[in-house]
């Protein structure tokens, strides 16, 4: 293995899609400030989130 102390752990987003009674980006960026990650994959809708 060529990258034997990195731990990568994949986190669900199903709890984004299923509150509809919020605004999808507060929901998305609470996601994002209690899961804390360091690498997000973005749509382009995703990207202009405030807050970051």
């Amino acid at each position: 293995m060529k990258y034997p102390y990195i731990d990568v752990e994949v986190v669900s987003t199903q709890q984004i899609f299923k509150d509809d009674t919020m605004d999808r980006n507060e929901v998305t960026e609470a996601f994002i400030e209690k899961e804390q990650p360091d690498v997000l994959m973005l749509n382009a809708l995703q990207s202009n989130l405030s807050n970051w």
